[in-house]
């Protein structure tokens, strides 16, 4: 039955919750209901209809759709993602994340009634095949009804005739500083990893990559350590740069007072 909301499915490549995640979890808990209807999917691996990304979202009362994983752009992605769309009703799509727009556009091309909205949260270019993506990424833009990005420097990565047009526009992430209360864990935290409650600790808290500034962040302690040898630091967070920090730290004086603590799910009480 059509109750005169527009609706709206958001689409990502995810299967923890992070910041696009949480974006997404949280329009959803804030936005006016009376005028529009949220809905999730994501892809999880075959014969699961669920991940930890999924278990958050219906959690928060959102219905989520998940799609069979596969490698690369799957012709049977597009034809699941058609069928969530026909039978949801939706009048826009809002994808966030490469795959996403590639499928969204596919999926979208021949069903103009769909509009197809985009946001770039930020890109990962560690190598040859990460830029690739993202320079596909942008050129699909032109294709889009609408582009969203988070910071002003996307923005500007955007193709000029995107840029210039009605089409693009800036959306700086927000907080929801409710979920950031104290939450009454820091003595046992700092108890784990055996930090004192007077010494300074300091949180790196993402994924481990150099778009994140983690080698930045290791140098930078260097340096303070040096001026305050009790200070301590904690990396919150996997990827592949840990391997290297791990190295890093090996040659260096303060190794003992360097964590990983991996991934974290809740990150808030960290």
């Amino acid at each position: 039955m059509d109750d005169g909301r527009r609706k709206v499915l958001h689409l990502i490549d995810s299967y923890r919750i992070g910041g696009p995640g949480k974006t997404i979890i949280n329009s959803a808990r804030f936005i006016d209901d009376r005028r529009y209807g949220i809905e999730v999917a994501s892809f999880v691996p075959r014969n699961e209809d669920l991940n930890e990304f999924g278990q958050a979202v219906r959690s928060a009362g959102i219905r989520y759709h998940g799609l069979s994983e596969a490698r690369g752009l799957d012709r049977s992605q597009v034809t699941a993602l058609r069928g969530v769309l026909a039978q949801g009703r939706f009048d826009i799509l809002h994808c966030h994340g490469y795959k996403p727009d590639f499928l969204g556009y596919l999926a979208c091309r021949k069903e103009r009634h769909i509009r197809l909205v985009t946001t770039h949260h930020g890109w990962i270019e560690n190598n040859i095949r990460q830029k690739l993506f993202v320079r596909a990424a942008l050129a699909l833009t032109r294709k889009m009804d609408g582009t969203i990005c988070v910071a002003s420097h996307l923005m500007d990565r955007l193709p000029a005739r995107v840029q210039a047009s009605w089409r693009s526009t800036l959306i700086h992430n927000a907080l929801v500083l409710e979920d950031y209360a104290p939450s009454g864990r820091r003595e046992g935290i700092r108890g784990d990893l055996g930090v004192a409650d007077r010494a300074t600790l300091i949180g790196v808290v993402g994924r481990l990559s150099s778009e994140k500034g983690c080698l930045e962040a290791l140098e930078a302690f260097g340096e303070l350590h040096r001026r305050i040898p009790e200070v301590y630091l904690a990396f919150i967070g996997e990827g592949p740069l840990e391997g290297e920090l791990r190295a890093r730290l090996d040659e260096s004086p303060f190794r003992s007072q360097v964590f990983f603590t991996g991934h974290q799910s809740p990150v808030q009480p960290w």
